[in-house]
């Protein structure tokens, strides 16, 4: 009966150690980036444009970056717009004027 009990617990311990050095070896992967180029370096090759066209008096009220496209919301006097910019090129993709109802 003690033989048995042994090799179970033999057998449990195996499992559970073998369990731990694969949880281990995870989360070490994951931290070190596993081997993968990091997302700053290859997201900043999407924006590159070295300047953007505002309105001559336009004061930048908000600039977001995302998928490749730059968003500018700008005030001009009492006009408020948001502009949307290529990132690579800086050319003007559309632009929205924002009215209040």
């Amino acid at each position: 009966m003690m033989r048995r009990a042994r090799i179970a617990f033999g057998i449990v311990t195996g499992i559970t150690i073998l369990g731990l050095i694969v949880v281990g070896g995870t989360l070490v992967y994951r931290l070190t980036g596993g081997g993968a180029p990091s997302t700053a370096a290859t997201s900043g090759a999407a924006y590159s444009a070295a300047a953007l066209k505002l309105p001559a008096g336009a004061t930048v009220v908000s600039a977001v970056a995302a998928g490749g496209d730059i968003s500018v919301t700008y005030r001009n006097g009492t006009a408020t717009a948001l502009r949307i910019f290529d990132g690579r090129t800086g050319a003007i993709l559309r632009e929205v004027p924002l009215v209040s109802e």
